[in-house]
């Protein structure tokens, strides 16, 4: 009976042991109750080699990253806050995008897809915490005209005409237009540039005019484009040249091998103008430093175990 009993004990003490042992695979450790899987780790650890060629440093950045995952849950526990729908949906699709992109390398460094999931969340977490305290309905909300006037500090809009520098020659070859032929072209820009100031044609009836000199159909009225500093759509150059010009008025730009008639457009003038489309960028640009130093913050309070 005794044996019987041992035995049984015994095996209950393995069962135990087994099962704590289970419970714990996979987490490298815990931070103030949170905790952070190996592979989670492993990611900012990854993150960390690419910042810096300081490999004495990368575990130090990482641990540091891992704290900060941490304190940005503990902090919406806190606030007894919930991730959005929207957030969890836009999870889901960064996850899905980035392992779709990046499956091998994740592999590769021991991170799984629930761990990317992990670390996109976070991201979203704190969204959700710059809303709560920054948004419309947050605790010290963002003026509407504060937005509108960090949208067009950020943005430009624009409607532009544009002409060629270059043309096809007999061979079906591209190149430069004659100095005379450059000249001539931007006369005519300039000319068009001054009609749309004087306010005796509007660029989009120039614009038609200048397509149907050249053979083609306008259908419809030129479009306002939205662009910002660094975007890698236009050159630095002509975003600084667009940024000079006048609210309501037009230049004439060159860039690259294009010149452009630029009529720059008033943006922002009303709720249901373009900047709200962007009111998410432009809240982040402005408020997102406020939320990454209060995370920082709560994150140097957190207790680390192993």
């Amino acid at each position: 009976m005794k044996k019987v009993l041992f035995v049984v004990s015994f095996l209950c003490f393995l069962l135990f042991s087994f099962a704590s042992c289970s419970s714990d695979k996979g987490i490298k450790m815990t931070v103030d109750g949170v905790e952070i899987k190996e592979g989670v780790y492993n990611y900012y650890l990854d993150e960390a080699e690419k910042e810096i060629g300081d490999k004495e440093k990368v575990d130090e950045i990482a641990l540091q990253k891992c704290r900060e995952f941490a304190a940005s849950q503990i902090l919406l526990k806190e606030k007894n806050l919930s991730v959005r729908t929207y957030f969890k949906r836009k999870t889901a699709e960064d996850t899905e995008a980035l392992w779709n992109m990046f499956r091998e390398h994740y592999k590769d460094n021991d991170i799984l897809k629930s761990d990317i999931n992990a670390v996109v969340l976070n991201r979203y977490i704190r969204k959700e915490l710059l809303h709560h305290y920054y948004g419309t309905d947050g605790v010290k909300p963002v003026s509407v005209a504060d937005f509108k006037q960090e949208f067009v500090d950020l943005y430009i809009g624009f409607k532009a005409i544009e002409g060629s520098l270059t043309k096809e020659n007999e061979m079906g070859e591209t190149v430069a237009l004659s100095d005379k032929e450059a000249s001539a072209l931007k006369k005519q820009f300039s000319s068009m540039a001054s009609q749309i100031n004087n306010k005796s044609a509007t660029i989009d009836q120039l614009n038609e005019q200048y397509n149907e000199a050249a053979g083609l159909i306008v259908t419809d009225t030129l479009p306002v484009i939205l662009a910002k500093k660094g975007d890698g759509l236009y050159e630095e150059s002509f975003f600084d040249a667009v940024m000079d010009i006048p609210h309501g008025f037009a230049r004439v730009v060159e860039s690259g091998s294009s010149v452009y008639v630029v009529e720059r457009a008033v943006i922002a003038t009303n709720d249901e103008d373009a900047f709200a489309q962007y009111s998410e960028e432009i809240l982040e640009h402005m408020k997102m430093d406020s939320i990454e130093k209060m995370i920082k913050k709560r994150a140097d309070k957190c207790t680390v175990e192993y």
